[in-house]
């Protein structure tokens, strides 16, 4: 396959009124995500824990290893009001160790960190008494909070750039917004921001992005090393992010083959010794998780969700859950988020059209996450609003979108208004009704549920 043209031999020439206009769309976007946090928070209490499991425990690294000084999360259960001995799946403590299980990777705690030492140096400097150093009261979760949605917000950003190699600038930036408003994401950067979907959505994106330089032979001087350090910390961040690897995987082998190939020993040197760069700050990256096993496992590389204090069940490789992930009252993506259906379309055909290897490189990684996620025992992610193990994709979900937009706009204008804004109208009902608790996160919600309580909640108004 060859390698695509430049972005400005593949899209028609925009105007500065086209890049005006989207600027202002993901300007918007990003202020309607801020206010609907904001605004949640007000209600809700803007120090409040985290709401699952997930996110209690890959908070708790915060404050057990910055202000306490160990990997012993005993006081920290106990703080966020969950039971010592008791987690998601086990009621055992490290059988090694003796400490409290924390199965969860610290990507997020790396991220979010720089934000949780600022909030501690203010809180320590203003000395109230009711913003207590503890790690848990209001700075922290507001510093740490806004923190995380800075990073999706990021790779929000990457992903306009990314299809401005192929779109014009406004569909691509309808294509996040409708992202943002139609589909869970919105939920996870409003009301759980404690989870690590949404920072592993932006880490992706940058990693796409910077693969792309690389496989383009536009990368500069740190290049490699900034795609290595977000690698490993993507890897970190969740198990399952290893999968999104395969993008600069696919790039970064296809330009080594192809210099071997043409007998370009220069660049299959640079390319070779790039590589090397990018191993060796991948596993710079992922340094603290590695200690953090050893600490707690006594093993440099552990498994965790396959440790025996887990009672996990694994992957289910030959009966994966395809039909049921997308359209199951059980949390299926597509039955929650159904908007995000055009994207998976959108996304195929443009790969198709263009022949282009990153974005078959991002269409096959996106194939081969759907497949694992669909072989996870737990394929429905727990509690949770809508499948949030889809969140991840956020980036090749909106490219199809912005696809799916500048195909139907010219002719079906009225008809693409008129879905985006069911989609919508349809996610922030579901959101009103999943934060009144009018239904619950817990099991299956068919339709009939969710109409029940519609009709519940609006007899109480």
């Amino acid at each position: 396959m060859e390698d695509a043209p430049a972005p400005d031999s593949t899209t028609t020439p925009d105007t500065a009124n086209e890049r005006r206009v989207a600027g202002w769309i993901l300007i918007a976007t990003f202020l309607a995500n801020v206010l609907a946090w904001a605004g949640i928070a007000s209600e809700r209490g803007f120090d409040r824990r985290p709401s699952e499991v997930d996110g209690y425990s890959m908070y708790a690294y915060l404050p057990s290893v910055i202000l306490d000084g160990d990997l012993d999360f005993t006081n920290q259960y106990e703080r966020i009001s969950l039971p010592v001995d008791v987690r998601l799946w086990t009621p055992n403590r490290i059988e090694r160790s003796g400490l409290p299980d924390n199965i969860y990777g610290v990507g997020y705690a790396m991220l979010t960190a720089p934000a949780f030492l600022a909030a501690h140096a203010v809180t320590l400097a203003v000395g109230s008494e009711t913003l207590p150093p503890d790690g848990y009261s209001t700075l922290y979760r507001v510093a740490t909070t806004l923190s995380a949605l800075a990073y999706t917000w990021l790779g929000l950003l990457f992903t306009f750039r990314i299809g401005r190699r192929y779109l014009p600038p406004v569909p691509v930036a309808l294509g996040v917004a409708l992202l943002w408003s139609g589909t869970n994401l919105a939920y996870y950067t409003t009301d759980n921001l404690s989870m690590s979907e949404g920072v592993s959505l932006g880490l992706f994106a940058v990693l796409s992005w910077l693969a792309i330089e690389i496989h383009e032979r536009r990368e500069h001087r740190y290049t490699w090393l900034l795609a290595g350090l977000v690698a490993g910390v993507l890897s970190v961040t969740h198990f399952l992010n290893g999968i999104l690897l395969l993008v600069p995987a696919i790039l970064v082998g296809h330009r080594l083959a192809k210099a071997v190939q043409a007998g370009d020993r220069e660049d299959a040197r640079r390319t070779f010794a790039g590589g090397l760069v990018f191993l060796a700050a991948a596993i710079l990256a992922a340094i603290p998780q590695l200690l953090v096993w050893k600490s707690l496992y006594g093993e440099w590389l552990v498994f965790t969700y396959g440790q025996k204090e887990s009672g996990l069940v694994g992957f289910n490789w030959f009966d994966p859950a395809l039909l049921q992930i997308l359209t199951s009252p059980l949390n299926g993506y597509l039955y929650w988020s159904p908007v995000a259906l055009l994207g998976f379309i959108g996304l195929t055909r443009l790969a198709r059209f263009r022949g282009d290897l990153p974005l078959t490189a991002i269409l096959v990684t996106t194939l081969v996450t759907y497949y694992c996620l669909s072989s996870w025992w737990c394929w429905w992610f727990g509690d949770a609003f809508g499948n949030r193990g889809f969140i991840r994709l956020g980036m090749p979900i909106a490219l199809g979108l912005a696809a799916s937009i500048d195909a139907l706009w010219p002719h079906h204008r009225r008809a693409l208004l008129g879905i985006a804004t069911l989609a919508t109208a349809w996610n922030f009902w579901l959101m009103t009704l999943h934060i009144t608790h009018a239904i619950k996160p817990q099991g299956a919600v068919p339709f009939r549920a969710m109409i029940a309580a519609t009709r519940k909640l609006l007899e109480n108004l």
